[in-house]
């Protein structure tokens, strides 16, 4: 334990887990916080004029490096705190973690004041936030930061600790290092796979009339290749959520595209192919509802979750599996099950041969009874993705383009990102822009989208080839987020 002061205490908490940036806006009760914040010199202060961009900048933050670090947003007391409140309930619709501190008057003038005195733990509270508290003695603010940060981090989830103004200032005793929140992600997830559940989902993948489509959400962002040579080894289609846009080659005859967006079911040829899926395999997806239920939110469809930890199962649908891994270990060691490589002494050649292991004998690795692959209500079962004249005659979606072999033909590679929008003397449409800007996309560019129009035109007419990273404000729609994200971004 040393002595130090509590705002000092405050920012390297900060570091601690992993925050390098703090977004957010000046204030008489936050003195003390920034000028820590500022002084710090593993931390970056930015600026806002509005402390509701801080939090949509701290939630794009977070967003950016992944699970495993944390947004952090300050402001101070009245305004300042109840306008971070939007871009906190975006960051926890979309599941990454954020902290907001928050200054608040002196506890001598609480409760009885007449200027900026709102009981902020209950406002953010009440806002949906998972742990909003008051710190009203500074003997708690060691605890009450370790709960913030530990529940943050390991529920995915947006946080809020109030401190008075007072409390900043005092000298406190306090931990050198913020308990071990640095590695409590690590902590979280598992390095192997059950070799049983492998092979239970090898085998329900692999059955010859099993239509599976592997679905992609923010947590699978980074597994691109292996989740596409996945698909060609179970010839099955990738649909991606709007935040994991980019994960995959979308040149690639395989990718769909986005699926759901403004809570409808998204581009045609990715809406058609979960109509006629019977089995969703979905990594690293928060939301599921657009990929499992019809229009009343019943589910429709059995699922295999990969989720990079318990917080990210899902307790509202059944699932045939359910597995804790990263979304690109699980598809590895997938692969292994699902191939065989043998080499011909003669020729050199690799050929792989699908292997189907046998259902375990347990039994319990079924499909969930009363679950039937039906088109949810609402979904497309049209698509773009129809042969031309030299394709087979009365084949359906899956057979004309997805079935293994039946994909790599010429005439199935040319049906993504090749809507138009009619033709305007003197103008350039939204899809002819965002073409061109397809071809300049590089892997270390981040493309900000923001909501309205441009979310539906970036979704089906962008195409990101090189494993970019999007950012949206995937359920909450903010508007103005693009812009938010581009400064976290840079």
């Amino acid at each position: 334990m040393v002595l130090e002061v509590a705002a000092d205490f405050l920012a390297q908490s900060l570091v601690d887990v992993g925050v390098k940036n703090v977004f957010g806006g000046h204030g008489g009760a936050l003195v003390p916080l920034v000028n820590a914040v500022v002084n710090h010199p593993d931390l970056t202060w930015v600026c806002t004029r509005n402390e509701a961009n801080a939090s949509l900048m701290a939630a794009a933050d977070s967003k950016l490096t992944g699970a495993g670090r944390m947004g952090a947003c300050i402001a101070t007391s009245g305004p300042g705190a109840s306008n971070l409140l939007t871009g906190l309930l975006d960051a926890q619709l979309d599941r990454v973690p954020v902290i907001a501190i928050t200054g608040a008057k002196p506890r001598s003038d609480s409760l009885h004041s007449e200027f900026q005195d709102i009981d902020q733990a209950r406002i953010f509270a009440a806002g949906g936030l998972a742990y909003s508290v008051t710190v009203s003695d500074p003997l708690q603010l060691v605890a009450l930061m370790r709960d913030a940060v530990a529940i943050a981090l390991t529920q995915r989830v947006c946080v809020h600790v109030a401190v008075p103004v007072d409390i900043q200032g005092m000298q406190i005793q306090a931990p050198e290092h913020l308990c071990s929140a640095m590695g409590i992600r690590r902590r979280l997830e598992l390095s192997q796979i059950h070799t049983g559940i492998l092979d239970d989902v090898a085998a329900h993948v692999s059955k010859p009339d099993e239509r599976v489509v592997i679905a992609l959400g923010l947590d699978a962002r980074d597994v691109g290749n292996t989740v596409l040579e996945l698909a060609e080894v179970l010839g099955a289609p990738v649909v991606t959520r709007l935040d994991a846009k980019g994960a995959v080659d979308e040149s690639h005859p395989l990718a769909m595209g986005v699926v759901g967006v403004h809570g409808k079911p998204g581009l045609e040829d990715a809406a058609a192919v979960i109509a006629e899926s019977t089995l969703v395999l979905a990594l690293g997806v928060g939301d599921l509802s657009v990929l499992l239920c019809d229009a009343y939110g019943l589910q429709v469809r059995p699922m295999i979750e990969v989720a990079m930890d318990s917080y990210g199962l899902s307790t509202r649908f059944r699932a045939v599996q359910s597995l804790i891994a990263h979304p690109s270990l699980f598809c590895q060691e997938l692969i292994e099950r699902l191939t065989i490589e043998t080499t011909s002494p003669t020729s050199r050649t690799t050929r792989r041969v699908t292997r189907v292991p046998p259902p375990t004998a347990t039994g319990t690795a079924v499909r969930p009874p009363n679950i039937t692959s039906i088109p949810a209500k609402g979904m497309a079962t049209g698509s773009e993705l129809k042969p031309p004249a030299g394709a087979p005659k009365g084949s359906s979606l899956w057979d004309s383009a997805i079935k293994p072999g039946v994909w790599k033909e010429p005439w199935a590679r040319h049906r993504q990102h090749t809507k138009r929008a009619p033709p305007r003397k003197g103008c350039c449409q939204p899809d002819e822009l965002l073409r061109m800007l397809s071809d300049h996309v590089r892997e270390q560019d981040v493309v900000c989208i923001d909501t309205g129009d441009i979310t539906l035109w970036a979704s089906s007419c962008l195409c990101l080839r090189h494993g970019t990273t999007t950012l949206s404000s995937e359920r909450l729609g903010t508007m103005g987020y693009g812009f938010c994200a581009g400064i976290s971004a840079s």
